[in-house]
């Protein structure tokens, strides 16, 4: 951000960025729990692995590729990959609770 101002007033943060970008990642989610499905049964199984999919894409792999370059301390580093556990464990339920077969 280069301190401008948005036109509410307000400095943008960086949730202003960080939140929207996740809906294109919750939907590959669901998109890619409707493609396991049929193959592993509609049970908690094709849930768990495109959680398992999605947090090892989304969050181990970016999260480890930073580790090697020192810009942040490991223990953050590895909180994030946690955070990204719980996030998964609470987004892709939803978006299974949302997706309807047709």
């Amino acid at each position: 951000m280069d301190g401008r101002i948005c036109s509410t007033g307000q400095k943008p943060t960086v949730w202003t960025t960080y939140i929207p970008s996740n809906f294109p990642v919750g939907s590959f989610a669901v998109a890619l729990y409707a493609w396991l499905r049929p193959r592993y049964t509609p049970t908690r199984n094709s849930a768990v692995l495109t959680g398992i999919a999605i947090w090892l894409v989304f969050w181990v792999i970016p999260t480890m590729a930073l580790m090697p370059l020192n810009l942040f301390p490991n223990r953050l580093l590895l909180a994030i990959i946690g955070i990204g556990v719980v996030d998964l464990l609470l987004a892709v339920p939803v978006g299974v609770w949302f997706y309807k077969e047709r």
